[in-house]
């Protein structure tokens, strides 16, 4: 947290609840241009109760509404100044080898991305706007969490965020209970947590009818892949890029992989850089558009 804070210049911190806000008050001495930390959960916050740090979203959106009331323009005028070059958001990589790098996309960038996404979708018979269920590797509930509810939900981007971390025996039926009333929706998420998801579902003597699996962020051995579409009655689409953005290649309908040579540039080179013949194993060297 502190080197994402420090490294991005944040100035507020969205902090869910009182175990988020305990681990940026640790390092408020360390983040010099941290005005808030702002939560949203209440719970267990009562020791902090009159901290000048710590402010509860409600509160900001008392603020905005009173400034909206003062300046019923502002909005509008914001968004007509915005400019494709505008940042869009700040990406960073896991770090595997070390700190994680801080990725930039634009307004633009951003937008590309989502619109060579969309062919696969197409592949599927789908839309980008569809809902879909996540996978991935974000706390979307606290690690001590005991509840039913294991997933959030992102309305904007018509997403639910499953929690990974919680994928145990003794945790089986709640996720049950959440893809029978989700059927029919997109599943995408790494092959290891689908293919530990997928156990359980088998052992139960269950299967879930979904629209179309993506797979990402790992390699996708056959079966893994077998067993992700026997569990949820659908094709698997997997799919290679990175958090930099610089190279997408995609699964078509037919099972065979695409690279997107409009989305950026790969050669095959050996450990100089160096381009290699056809048949050679080499590394992916991008360059991104």
């Amino acid at each position: 947290i502190e080197y994402i804070a420090t490294h991005s210049e944040s100035v507020f911190a969205i902090a869910k609840d009182q175990e988020q806000c305990d681990k940026f008050m640790e390092i408020t001495h360390k983040l010099p241009l941290l005005k808030k930390i702002i939560y949203w959960d209440s719970l267990g916050m009562w020791a902090y109760e009159g901290n000048p740090w710590l402010m509860e979203f409600k509160d900001v959106m008392a603020l905005g509404k009173d400034y909206d009331q003062k300046h019923p323009d502002f909005y509008e005028k914001r968004v007509d100044e915005g400019k494709m070059v505008d940042i869009a958001i700040f990406s960073y990589t896991s770090g595997t080898t070390g700190s994680g790098l801080r990725v930039i996309s634009d307004k633009h960038s951003n937008m590309a991305f989502w619109m060579h996404q969309q062919k696969q979708y197409l592949w599927a018979n789908a839309d980008i706007r569809d809902w879909r269920i996540s996978l991935f590797g974000a706390k979307t509930v606290p690690l001590t969490y005991s509840g039913k509810k294991l997933w959030r939900t992102n309305y904007f981007e018509h997403q639910h965020l499953l929690s990974i971390y919680h994928l145990k025996k003794q945790n089986k039926n709640h996720y049950f209970d959440f893809f029978k009333r989700h059927q029919g929706m997109i599943l995408e998420g790494f092959p290891t947590s689908l293919n530990i998801l997928a156990d359980l579902i088998l052992d139960a003597g269950k299967s879930f009818k979904m629209k179309f699996v993506v797979t990402t962020g790992e390699p996708l051995i056959d079966n893994v892949r077998k067993k992700i579409e026997q569990v949820f009655l659908c094709k698997v689409y997997d799919s290679y890029g990175m958090t930099e953005e610089c190279g997408l290649i995609l699964e078509c309908e037919h099972g065979r992989m695409h690279q997107l040579s409009d989305f950026g540039i790969l050669e095959i080179v050996d450990k100089n850089g160096n381009s290699v013949p056809p048949g050679v194993e080499g590394d992916f060297l991008w360059t991104g558009f």
